[in-house]
């Protein structure tokens, strides 16, 4: 029964201790908010050797340009850790698109003709293709969608080059008949590191 009570006590003691910690930091918080919001109005509005806006904007500004160029550099460190380049045939009817059906529910049926080579000093295994379709919904939003496809020759030796035509399915549609396509090939190896393609027009046959 001592035990039982102890516990009891020692449960109710933890929350409320856990409660008092929580709105301390609550407040704590909520009240620094408060002064930094009050110090910002007041340095906007405060008479500078420029306007208290205009240096608000610069900073804004510096901070955009610095985050784009960290951004540029992970993309960049990205790309140089790529295994394969992966580029599209210049015939007609390299990259397209059609629409087919899988049972009675309409599909995309989309197909590329792709110069593959091995960059690396390994034989490497695909074991998955990857298309990144972009697209809008209701004209005016844009969107993005990634779905899995079908490579035939999955091994490639240690830098050579082959050629391959790779094919994935989207269900359901995202485009209608007639629209030209916007998308780029993901190639993702063994070694888990992905090689992506340009971004390229695939045009509809009917």
């Amino acid at each position: 029964m001592w035990n039982w009570l102890k516990s009891v006590f020692a449960g109710l003691l933890q929350d409320e201790i856990k409660r008092l910690i929580t709105l301390g930091l609550g407040t704590a918080l909520a009240g620094q908010g408060a002064v930094l919001w009050a110090y910002g109005k007041a340095f906007f509005w405060d008479t500078h050797p420029l306007p208290g806006w205009v240096i608000l904007s610069v900073v804004g500004v510096g901070i955009l340009f610095v985050s784009s160029v960290a951004l540029n550099i992970v993309q960049w460190q990205r790309t140089r850790r790529r295994n394969f380049a992966i580029v599209a045939e210049g015939h007609p009817m390299a990259l397209h698109w059609s629409m087919g059906k899988n049972g009675e529910r309409p599909v995309m049926q989309v197909s590329g003709d792709f110069s593959i080579a091995n960059l690396s000093q390994h034989n490497l295994v695909i074991p998955r293709i990857e298309l990144i379709v972009s697209y809008k919904v209701f004209g005016f939003i844009p969107r993005r969608r990634r779905v899995a496809g079908i490579v035939a020759n999955n091994v490639i030796q240690a830098r050579k080059q082959g050629r391959d035509r790779l094919i994935w399915m989207i269900d359901p549609p995202v485009l209608e008949q007639g629209q030209t396509m916007s998308a780029r090939p993901i190639i993702v190896d063994s070694f888990g590191h992905t090689s992506k393609g340009e971004w390229r027009e695939w045009p509809y046959v009917g």
